[in-house]
């Protein structure tokens, strides 16, 4: 009688009844159970290890963000407006919103809007890699890859663009040392070949006194 529920909801014939009071004792048990673990698509509460089955679920794996999230925040992210960003793709805000919810500061500029105007249905992704996020990966072969083709599988299909990665010190004589294959160089171009991005270093750039150095490319 000790597991049975006390005092009884049952009506007098039923609580009577140990069959009756058994099943109440489920049925009180059951509503006693932690329902959290059922609830996936709160994608701010859901378990870690089941991000990457939603992330699956969603489409948002590989190159459509999920290998460039490098943090759990970000992953969640990018579940939360999965359905969304599928709606709008091929469209800028696709592209620029994929980026920002990774924790890439980039810029894009549309052909009409370029200076010069540019050939129509391309545009430019420009990146600084002195404004990036505090914590950010850097800017490295492999992940200036992975943005190449995650910008890839959101913009239009009939679009081409560049990709520039530009890093330029403030005052006199600053800037950043980019280390390319091995070696320093303050300048380097780019060549987007199917998956692959491969790059090679040039001579130094100086502007306006001060070190600068970029990275362009074009993808089609």
């Amino acid at each position: 009688m000790a597991d049975l529920v006390n005092p009884t909801l049952l009506p007098p014939p039923l609580a009577r009844d140990l069959s009756c009071r058994a099943l109440e004792a489920v049925a009180a048990r059951i509503s006693m159970l932690d329902l959290t673990p059922l609830i996936v698509y709160d994608f701010d509460a859901v378990a870690a290890s089941a991000l990457p089955s939603l992330a699956e679920q969603f489409r948002v794996l590989g190159d459509a963000g999920w290998n460039l999230a490098t943090t759990e925040a970000q992953q969640r992210a990018l579940l939360k407006e999965a359905i969304a960003l599928h709606r709008i793709r091929g469209t800028p805000y696709a592209v620029t919103r994929v980026l920002e919810i990774l924790g890439l500061s980039a810029t894009m500029i549309e052909w009409f809007a370029a200076m010069p105007q540019g050939a129509p249905y391309t545009f430019t992704i420009s990146m600084d890699t002195l404004d990036q996020p505090d914590g950010s990966v850097p800017l490295d072969l492999n992940r200036l890859s992975q943005i190449a083709r995650c910008v890839n599988y959101w913009k239009a299909a009939r679009d081409s663009f560049a990709f520039q990665i530009v890093s330029a010190g403030i005052e006199l004589g600053t800037g950043i040392t980019m280390v390319v294959g091995g070696q320093a160089a303050t300048a380097t171009e780019a060549d987007f070949d199917g998956d692959l991005l491969s790059m090679s270093s040039f001579v130094a750039m100086n502007a306006g006194g001060a070190s600068a150095q970029a990275i362009g490319a074009t993808f089609a």
